[in-house]
């Protein structure tokens, strides 16, 4: 069980076991975090990696990092910032540019997506 302590409490994320999976099981699931309209990955660019220390993610263009209980939140700039955020503090070096990048649904209207992570 992963679990996340959030204001005092431990919340359960997500769990896994060691018994058997059948292919379609993935396939199924993989296929819904990627397509439905109600998955985050649809409607944000979302990247996270834990660290020795703490977690390094980036919602869209909010940059989190979490060292040792302390977080720091920076807004970045559309554009070769978010490019060079990737680069960073996750290693991705992308081969097209930020404009040729899909626009998020909503882009500029308000609507980000509410994350409790």
């Amino acid at each position: 069980m992963l679990q996340a302590l959030k204001q005092g409490q431990w919340l359960d994320l997500y769990s896994f076991d060691l018994g058997h999976v059948f292919p379609a099981d993935i396939a199924l699931g993989n296929h819904f975090t990627s397509t439905h309209p109600t998955s985050l990955f649809t409607v944000a660019r979302v990247v996270a990696l834990p660290t020795p220390s703490g977690r390094v993610s980036l919602l869209n263009c909010t940059l989190r990092i979490v060292t040792d209980g302390a977080e720091q939140v920076q807004e970045l700039a559309e554009g070769q910032a978010y490019l060079d955020a990737l680069k960073t503090h996750f290693g991705i070096e992308l081969d097209a540019s930020y404009a040729a990048l899909r626009p998020l649904p909503g882009a500029g209207q308000g609507k980000e997506p509410e994350l409790d992570w």
